[in-house]
């Protein structure tokens, strides 16, 4: 009788044919002292993504588990597509690895160095790493990718704050899977599925990163899903970054603001962005958000400060709408420093009397 797995990889697949033997590859040379499943989701492949999967299954029966689906259950935006992995995966094992059909691993020792560090540490919620990132010009500098991606020069315990901030790589991921228990209903709808599991993680636990590079991440390639996301048109993004900030408002308030300057500095980034996507979106975003987006121009750091803090205002302006409506102007200012004060009357003002024919 075969043995429950102690490890799920959870493997979903579009179109990856160019890079999908890599990412096999990558779970089959496994060294474990305990019994695994990749279980691989072909959300219908119009490639070769199937035929691969199956070529493996045949091949590796104990490892490979796969599901091939009729039609592309993605493009629903209905639930379907997480429904029918999440259904396959959940309560067969205690932890649970994550990598794309576009990503793999490079180190045999990956999955066992992970579950040793958390069976060891109960209190440790997920397990990541340092990876290399491979693009179509080459593989990025490890100090380039400091600049924009997560990356830890020692194995470490990674603060919340951290994690909120820049997340990890998801081909590196493990998390207990006992997370999906509770798992809030704003974390399921958001258009990204990695980046809320790692904040719920956080919140729930430690997560510990290894300096190790175990797996490659491919930016930018053909197929890739940073490469989708260049071709999606605006209103769509604009989309995906309020169901982004949807969940990070929500768990901010889970967390009772334990994290709030991180989290309300992600919500200004993504809702900057938003806006600057869809400029339609704005009084929605600023009648609910409009004090965050006043308040972290000056004190943000990160990459989009300079390209979009001057960008937003002038957009406010330009519309002749701001986030206060005057019985409810007193309350705002009573919530942010006599600077900001200042700033959030004089912005105010010049709103209110800019003539439309600058419109």
């Amino acid at each position: 009788m075969e043995s429950a797995p102690k490890v799920i990889i959870r493997c979903t697949v579009y179109n990856h044919e160019p890079y999908l033997r890599d990412c096999l590859e990558g779970f089959v040379m496994q060294q474990t002292n305990f019994p695994f499943k990749a279980v691989v989701h072909d959300d219908a492949s119009t490639d070769n993504s199937a035929a691969i999967i199956r070529e493996y299954a045949e091949k590796y029966p104990h490892i490979i588990e796969p599901i091939y689906q009729k039609e592309n259950l993605y493009s629903k935006e209905d639930g379907s597509f997480s429904n029918a992995i999440n259904d396959a995966i959940l309560g067969r094992s205690p932890y649970i690895a994550y990598c794309e059909g576009d990503d793999y691993w490079i180190d045999p020792l990956k999955l066992q160095k992970q579950v040793d560090y958390m069976d060891a540490h109960p209190e440790c919620t997920m397990t990541c790493s340092n990876v290399e990132i491979h693009t179509p010009n080459g593989i990025i500098p490890d100090k380039k990718q400091q600049e924009n991606w997560f990356y830890s020069e020692k194995s470490t315990i990674i603060p919340t704050n951290k994690i909120i901030e820049h997340a990890g790589h998801t081909c590196t991921l493990m998390i207990k899977s006992n997370l999906y228990n509770q798992y809030p209903i704003s974390c399921k709808t958001c258009k990204v599925g990695d980046y809320p599991l790692q904040i719920w993680a956080a919140l729930n636990g430690s997560i510990y990163c290894f300096k190790d590079k175990t797996a490659v991440y491919r930016y930018e390639s053909v197929g890739s899903w940073t490469a989708k996301q260049k071709i999606i048109n605006n209103n769509e993004k604009a989309k995906t970054d309020i169901s982004i900030i949807n969940m990070l408002n929500d768990l901010n308030n889970w967390s009772k603001k334990k994290y709030a300057q991180s989290f309300e500095e992600k919500i200004y980034n993504y809702g900057t962005r938003a806006i600057l996507f869809n400029p339609k979106m704005s009084k929605k975003l600023c009648l609910k958000y409009g004090h965050i987006f006043l308040k972290y121009p000056i004190h943000t750091q990160n990459h989009y400060k300079k390209s979009i803090s001057n960008i937003l205002f002038y957009i406010l302006l330009r519309i002749k709408w701001f986030p206060f409506k005057p019985g409810n102007f007193i309350k705002v200012l009573k919530k942010v420093s006599w600077i900001q004060r200042i700033r959030l009357t004089y912005t105010c003002l010049i709103s209110y009397f800019t003539p439309k024919s600058r419109h």
